[in-house]
């Protein structure tokens, strides 16, 4: 049995009287709680479809490389690459302050970083980070 979740929400003005006309005898809804779950039910399917989509791009692509193009890794190889990654993250860390990060749909991180001197270095995805993409004047912030 799941356990139910209690929310209590404070609308006012245009959003009060938009659910007002959605709720009750007139509207598609029995109550706002009923129209509430609705919602949340819909945006959890279009993130879930989002997520669906990215993957599948992914996967198309994947299977549209031609034989040549992919690389033979090896456990060794990959050990390496991650190694390499973190070695990098740990770089950009030490050259500026990470100030906030977010994960996207697709799982990519992004880093918004802070030079120690208080300037706007950039924003970076950990990918580029993990490859040594930083920009020349984002590599040597002190």
């Amino acid at each position: 049995m799941k356990a139910s979740t209690t929310l209590r929400i404070r609308i006012t003005g245009p959003l009060r009287d938009f659910v007002a006309r959605n709720v009750g005898k007139d509207g598609l809804f029995e109550n706002a709680s009923e129209y509430t779950r609705h919602l949340i039910r819909r945006d959890k399917e279009q993130v879930e479809r989002r997520m669906f989509n990215t993957l599948k791009a992914e996967v198309q692509r994947a299977f549209a490389t031609p034989d040549e193009e992919y690389v033979l890794v090896t456990r060794e190889g990959l050990l390496e690459r991650i190694h390499q990654r973190r070695a990098a993250l740990a770089r950009a860390a030490s050259t500026s302050s990470i100030v906030e990060y977010r994960k996207s749909y697709s799982g990519e991180l992004s880093l918004r970083l802070i030079s120690r001197r208080g300037q706007h270095v950039g924003e970076q995805s950990e990918i580029a980070l993990a490859r040594g993409r930083l920009a020349p004047d984002q590599r040597d912030v002190a």
